[in-house]
């Protein structure tokens, strides 16, 4: 027999009370007798209510969408309901459902200012900026002393690049809430875009009063990262790490930056992250097995790694993305937005399609959206920039693939699945892509091995990928490093030609610096230590000029057999072109890209400066002739030239856009020069730097 539901409301005087605790903070005595309560009084909306908001609070998104949910049912004319609803909608990315109920909001009660800037927070995360401005805008029209909406107003303004507009709304903020954390932390933002040291100022004026908040520490640490004050950095996260023990990003960071004395205490920490990062991904033991093989593709800053991922593609014993669409895939933000609610009943259905939303361009090229990870930074148009709209013979034709057969077969290969993890459900990914557009795809578990072009990953994407796929392999695709720079900064140059907006410039200016110095990120980092064994590095010369002695080499070492689909520069089939500055489809064995001459960028001082600091990469993978005295005797010449402006830097400041007199009294290029001259301490101390991957 059913049970009789009771139709009545909780008693005015409970609910009051338990909205009493709410404010209070109670929330675990409230949530407790609100359960409870619940049951007996199911029709009562504010309970609903108050469990939502607990939940909400808690990290519970999905309940509190479900008792938001029944708010609008049981009152479809609260305006609250939905604005309660909207905004825990965009916490789960639902954007459109978000806007939706939000506008609902608002047309109930037109003069709703936290509608207005919870719609403004849901233009935001859209990135249709000029929208949110307008909207923030209206809840501060509204309610011109509602600060949150004022200090959502500055952080939008930053994101459209308003900078100097952006600072103007945040320093308004402080003044009027000096102790609003927030205020400090965008407003830091803002400054960082000019001047870092100006933006940690910003910083420690907030700390001083908050002394042990993690997010403003974190944010100063990554500012003192930035000027090369690493010590000072690895002070403040390990300060971190002792008020948050389970903070595994700044476990990433600290592994990445601190200098170890001892490797056995690196190993400690990376087993810790590890660890953590198991937790919070929830791995489930009883779906876990031994990994399939897999090899990571990593490119040295731009060497040609699309080209070398094309001559993979296709093969029978691979399974593989063409592309590096899913580069994110290990990335913080991946499986916090993909993990399922197994109380869905329809979870398979939803996790296959948020997979095709997340990573459209893998399916089709004409989508101009990025993905996670944003493997080339804010591209206009990713699969665009990278090829994918240029393919075949005539570079006519676009990579375009049905996304419903994919999802078709990825629904196959969960139908036996209770729960999923991140890496199983990157393994079943390559499965179904694989028995969705490929003819090759008999006995996928048994055979083929994943490539994965992990390109470019953050320490916190390749800290992860190695930790949940230990028994893996990876390969470094080379190419002479100054070569590679000039290649690599030939967008930047025409961009800063181009550019009159003072913000911009410094934006660009320091993307220069930091791919110049890119070589020395790799040479000191400490996560290549971490699979000695099982890392290797290749050059892309010797794959275009000895592709007979070279490849062989390459599948033997990845374990898989030498045959004809290894020599043609393909993705699923078609001649893949590579768009470059310089020439016009770059595809295939093409010699040109590697046989240009150094010195388009750098002039021959700079050229001698770099060449002697790069003297240990350049001698391992065969780019120099010189001996190890003469690399000696350089190093002695040129340690005084290294504190003096380089012949580039030079030419780039006698640039209009570089009369600016915001300039006066800052020099962006500092930290070049103190990098150089770190690397010619460890070069003059031991005489080579600590990791060189080995080549194959």
């Amino acid at each position: 027999m059913l049970e009789k539901i009771n139709h009545k409301s909780a008693p005015k005087e409970i609910v009051t009370a338990l909205i009493t605790l709410y404010h209070q903070g109670k929330y675990d005595d409230v949530l407790s007798r609100s359960s409870q309560l619940i049951k007996e009084y199911p029709q009562t909306f504010t309970l609903h209510n108050i469990i939502g908001a607990i939940s909400f609070e808690k990290g519970h998104k999905e309940v509190a969408i479900e008792h938001f949910r029944k708010v609008i049912e049981l009152r479809p004319h609260h305006p609250h309901a939905y604005n309660n609803l909207g905004a825990a909608l965009i916490d789960i990315g639902e954007y459109e459902e978000a806007k939706s109920n939000l506008k609902k909001a608002i047309e109930l009660q037109p003069d709703y200012a936290e509608a207005y800037n919870n719609l403004g927070n849901v233009y935001k995360e859209m990135e249709e900026y000029n929208q949110a401005i307008s909207v923030y805008e209206k809840a501060i029209e509204l309610n011109p002393a509602y600060y949150e909406a004022y200090n959502n107003l500055g952080t939008a303004l930053g994101k459209n690049e308003q900078y100097e507009e952006a600072e103007k709304v945040l320093k308004q903020v402080i003044k009027s809430q000096p102790d609003f954390v927030d205020g400090h932390y965008n407003l830091a933002i803002i400054l960082s875009r000019i001047c870092f040291k100006k933006a940690i100022t910003q910083l420690d004026k907030i700390l001083e009063s908050n002394p042990n908040n993690t997010k403003l520490l974190e944010l100063k640490a990554d500012y003192l990262v930035e000027i090369f004050k690493i010590k000072e950095a690895c002070i403040i996260f390990n300060k971190i790490l002792k008020i948050e023990p389970e903070n595994y990003l700044v476990i990433s960071k600290i592994l990445q930056h601190k200098k170890f004395e001892n490797f056995n205490d690196y190993k400690f920490l990376l087993n810790k992250f590890k660890r953590l990062v198991s937790k919070k991904n929830a791995y489930n033991k009883l779906i876990s097995k031994k990994r399939r093989s897999t090899i990571a593709l990593i490119g040295f800053g731009r060497s040609g790694c699309l080209f070398l991922h094309s001559l993979l593609d296709g093969h029978t014993e691979i399974s593989t993305l063409p592309g590096y669409f899913f580069k994110g895939w290990f990335n913080e933000e991946t499986w916090s937005t993909l993990r399922p609610n197994y109380k869905n009943p329809n979870w398979k259905k939803k996790l296959s399609k948020d997979i095709v939303q997340l990573f459209e361009p893998q399916f089709n090229s004409n989508s101009k959206k990025n993905v996670i990870g944003k493997p080339c930074g804010d591209a206009d148009w990713l699969a665009k920039s990278k090829g994918f709209t240029r393919l075949g013979d005539n570079n006519s034709e676009s990579l375009v693939l049905n996304p419903r057969i994919f999802e078709v077969n990825f629904l196959k290969l969960l139908d036996t699945k209770h729960q999923v993890d991140p890496n199983l459900c990157f393994e079943l990914i390559h499965d179904a892509f694989d028995l969705a557009y490929r003819n090759n795809s008999k006995n996928i578990e048994i055979d083929k091995k994943i490539f994965y072009h992990i390109h470019n990953p953050s320490v916190f994407e390749h800290l992860n990928f190695v930790s949940n796929f230990p028994h893996s392999k990876i390969l470094y695709l080379v190419r002479n490093p100054l070569q590679m720079i000039e290649s690599w900064l030939l967008d930047d140059l025409y961009q800063l030609k181009k550019t009159q907006n003072f913000f911009k410039l410094i934006e660009i200016i320091r993307r220069i610096i930091n791919k110049i110095c890119y070589p020395f990120d790799v040479l000191y980092d400490p996560i290549k230590s971490i699979k000695t064994n099982s890392v290797r590095g290749v050059r892309l010369e010797d794959i275009k000029k000895r592709s007979k002695v070279i490849i062989p080499k390459i599948s033997n070492w990845i374990g898989i057999k030498e045959n004809k689909t290894l020599f043609k520069s393909e993705f699923m089939g078609k001649k893949f072109s590579r768009p470059s500055n310089s020439f016009n489809n770059i595809s295939g064995f093409d010699l040109r890209s590697i046989e240009v001459p150094i010195g388009r960028f750098f002039g021959e001082k700079d050229i001698e400066i770099l060449e002697t600091l790069l003297w240990p990469f350049l001698n391992t993978y065969g780019y120099t002739k010189k001996t190890k005295n003469e690399f000696i005797e350089k190093l002695n010449k040129i340690k005084p030239l290294i504190g003096q402006p380089l012949e580039f830097e030079l030419k780039l400041k006698k640039q209009i856009n570089f009369k600016n007199k915001k300039f006066k009294g800052m020099d962006p290029f500092n930290v070049m020069h103190i990098r150089f001259s770190d690397a010619h301490q460890t070069l003059t101390d031991i005489g080579t730097y600590p990791y060189i991957i080995k080549p194959l």
